[in-house]
């Protein structure tokens, strides 16, 4: 008797070392997950460049560091903005607007500064990266292919590729020119010469007028989950007519490097700032179908 009982206490003690060894194993790649996902949503992401909008800055099969706590990460408010998770998130809910929360950041966005960003009018199509060349509450114009902002020349001589390429981000769209942003506000702007166009801010309010609604309908209604409508020469906002507006975004202007090719804010308009992920800060390393570049190790974006 004295050793049966030695042995369903020797079998319950392996048991229970068992069930730790399982238990501490499932804690362990908890742990390694929760971690994981702490650096993907606050600190940096890692990103693969898929086309040519960039370059010279950036060349196709770049991989790069975008540091997220530059301008601040944003904070999920739901299953759908968490990485892994939001594989289990219903397609019907992945195009909801959201609560908007971002962590201060170290600094503020600089025009030349390359961002990472969504889509600002199809979060479907992906995720972009460009240069940013309008803050808000900045005007710019292009006179001769010259970026102007605020009326100072934007040295970009350094940037610019001047040879064509194929087209410019993370994940290919086609836009069709007679849609594209600057020529729905204008149909004689063209790429190398538009403006003045003042880029929206939280707070700005503006007068509505025939020519200014072509420019932030898109912003106000999209951006800003607003029903606007022109008919007769007059200015609908959610059914009622109005003619004043104060924004309440945000909003920055993005161009591609490789600019004769590039589809960027001159295609979509106006990027509010919820959609802004982070700064591209260095090159990893660089892989195409010519092989490793090793000039392109660690190199820090400019």
């Amino acid at each position: 008797m004295i050793l049966g009982e030695l042995n369903n206490n020797l079998k319950t003690i392996i048991m229970i070392k068992k069930t730790r060894k399982y238990l501490s194993i499932v804690i362990s790649i908890l742990l390694v997950i929760l971690i994981s996902l702490t650096i993907k949503i606050f600190i940096f992401e890692i990103y693969d460049i898929k086309s040519s909008s960039m370059e010279y800055t950036l060349l196709e099969g770049d991989k790069i560091l975008v540091n997220k706590l530059v301008y601040g990460p944003k904070v999920p408010s739901s299953i759908e903005e968490i990485p892994w998770l939001n594989l289990f998130c219903p397609q019907h809910a992945k195009h909801k607007q959201n609560l908007y929360r971002r962590i201060n950041g170290l600094s503020k966005v600089q025009n030349g500064d390359i961002v990472v960003f969504l889509h600002p009018y199809n979060n479907a199509k992906g995720i972009l990266i460009k240069r940013c060349i309008g803050l808000p509450g900045d005007t710019i114009e292009v006179r001769n292919g010259k970026i102007f902002i605020n009326n100072y020349i934007f040295n970009d001589s350094k940037y610019i590729n001047p040879l064509p390429a194929v087209d410019s981000n993370l994940i290919n769209i086609h836009i069709p020119d007679k849609h594209t942003f600057l020529n729905e506000v204008n149909q004689s702007w063209t790429n190398d010469n538009f403006g003045p166009i003042i880029i929206p801010f939280e707070g700005m309010s503006i007068n509505f007028t025939l020519e200014n609604i072509r420019m932030y309908k898109k912003a106000i209604g999209f951006s800003e989950n607003n029903i606007i409508k022109e008919h007769n020469g007059k200015i609908y906002l959610e059914g009622i007519e109005t003619t004043k507006y104060t924004f309440l975004k945000n909003f920055y202007f993005m161009i591609g490097d490789n600019r004769n090719i590039s589809i960027d804010s001159r295609d979509w308009g106006f990027v509010p700032e919820e959609n802004l992920i982070g700064k591209a800060s260095i090159i990893l390393f660089s892989n195409n179908k010519d092989g490793v570049n090793i000039g392109r190790f660690f190199k820090f974006i400019n």
